[in-house]
């Protein structure tokens, strides 16, 4: 071999070892093939042993005022959800560049409302991660339904409302649409830059501390959808006054009134960290206390921060008038339509702009920023579980080496309310120092009874 051809050969050699080697002694190629980081996204208010789903149908809101009565006695409840997620990302930064579509049958056997699905991503680097950014195309329950107006107080059914999803025509309503404002969005001047739902902002709670050095490690993402959805109507006008009778997430935390399109807002979400081996089961019972909800916190947080600031909070009654719309095209909706904007007229001049004359910081401004703020800072425990028939709970992966305190709801939420609300119950102590050590990893911790 002459000189040339042998140092070529060398260098050629010293290239491939390198590459074949990490910095610790393993083959590269093995460590892009590992993905040490598990995604999981789950659509229950539980991080495990969720309640089974209430009995259908589901409650109507306030928001249905014009088809009160539909001619065919309108849906009864969904039966599947749809939903279409383009990426993920942690702390606005990419690492699962993957669009992810699936369907859920609701009932407690579907994976997604127990252990959830896992999400493809790529491997981050080494850090601390506050939030998830999870970019939701669509959001979809079926059985939703169209009707128009023929008359005063008298409609027609027409279709089973339909949309796209998996660019197939599927039979359901995209209510993801509508979450991109909430109504309290939409009274602001820059409301047109605000988008809540693309990307949804997921805090995680106490961070997610990734180290390769884990063989692996579970980020959990909760969306709240088992039990807590409510049945919307959704107006709109061409030839006909029509409306849509369609399901959606409940309005719990931001109250959707009549006539009103905007339902962002009410996709509550959490996501929480742990190592596999570095956790550990916890057990306990609430005794005669049955079939409620149980939680537990980070020791140093107060339970308060769990719960809503008031009875609602209450949404401040000091709307704007809301403007007619053009019912049809005939002379008699071209009257109707003229009369109620002289209607809307002196009720935005006389009643609504004199309050803020009067006071525009105290009447309007003032208890629309307190009302958004008290939405804003309600947050779901990580670690959430439901007490059986006996009181008997326990609570799967929990990270050692913290500690808690834990608590039990005492009101029993219907299927579109979730604990936290004062009046529907209160959070009651169970422990305040559920130590859990090193040593518990892979074991099952007691919580005496209280």
């Amino acid at each position: 071999m002459s000189p040339v051809r042998f140092e070529r050969f060398k260098i050629l050699f010293t290239l491939c070892a390198a590459g074949l080697l990490s910095c610790g002694n393993q083959p590269l190629f093995d460590e892009l093939a590992t993905n040490r980081l598990k995604v999981v996204i789950k659509g229950t208010y539980e991080s495990n042993g969720p309640r089974l789903w209430d009995a259908a149908p589901f409650p109507g809101d306030d928001s249905i005022n014009d088809c009160t009565a539909p001619p065919d006695g309108g849906a009864g409840s969904p039966d599947e959800f749809m939903m279409d997620i383009a990426e993920i990302r942690l702390n606005g930064e990419k690492f699962a560049n993957y669009r992810r579509t699936f369907r859920a049958p609701l009932d407690d056997s579907s994976g997604f409302f127990n252990d959830g699905f896992v999400y493809e991503n790529d491997d981050v680097p080494d850090g601390l991660y506050t939030h998830v950014n999870m970019y939701i195309r669509k959001m979809i329950f079926d059985n939703a339904r169209t009707y128009h107006k023929t008359g005063p107080g008298a409609w027609e059914y027409d279709e089973d409302s339909e949309t796209i999803f998996r660019e197939k025509v599927v039979k359901g309503f995209d209510f993801n649409q509508l979450q991109v404002n909430s109504y309290f969005d939409s009274l602001r001047v820059e409301s047109g830059r605000i988008n809540r739902i693309f990307p949804l902002v997921v805090p995680i709670e106490g961070g997610l501390a990734y180290s390769r050095q884990n063989g692996e490690t579970v980020l959990e993402i909760r969306l709240v959808i088992k039990n807590f959805i409510k049945k919307y109507e959704y107006d709109y006008y061409s030839d006909y006054h029509y409306v849509v009778h369609y399901f959606g997430l409940s309005d719990w935390l931001r109250d959707v009134k009549a006539d009103e399109s905007d339902i962002g807002g009410n996709v509550i979400a959490v996501a929480r960290a742990y190592v596999p081996g570095k956790t550990a089961t916890v057990r306990g019972t609430v005794g005669a206390a049955i079939n409620k909800y149980v939680v537990m916190i980070p020791a140093e947080k107060d339970i308060n921060d769990y719960k809503l600031s008031g009875p609602a909070p209450i949404r401040p009654l000091v709307d704007p008038p809301k403007p007619p719309s053009l019912a049809g095209y005939s002379i008699e909706a071209y009257l109707d339509y003229f009369l109620a904007y002289e209607k809307y007229k002196e009720d935005y001049n006389i009643e609504f702009a004199t309050r803020l004359i009067d006071d525009y910081e105290g009447n309007y401004a003032g208890p629309w920023e307190a009302y958004n703020d008290a939405c804003n800072a309600f947050r779901i425990p990580s670690l959430v579980t439901y007490s059986d028939d006996s009181g008997n709970f326990s609570f799967t992966n929990v990270p050692v080496g913290r500690s808690y305190k834990a608590y039990y709801w005492t009101g029993v939420p219907g299927s579109s309310d979730l604990p936290g609300k004062v009046g529907g119950g209160n959070f009651t102590s169970i422990d305040e120092t559920v130590e859990i050590l090193e040593r518990d990893a892979g074991s099952t911790v007691t919580i005496p009874t209280p």
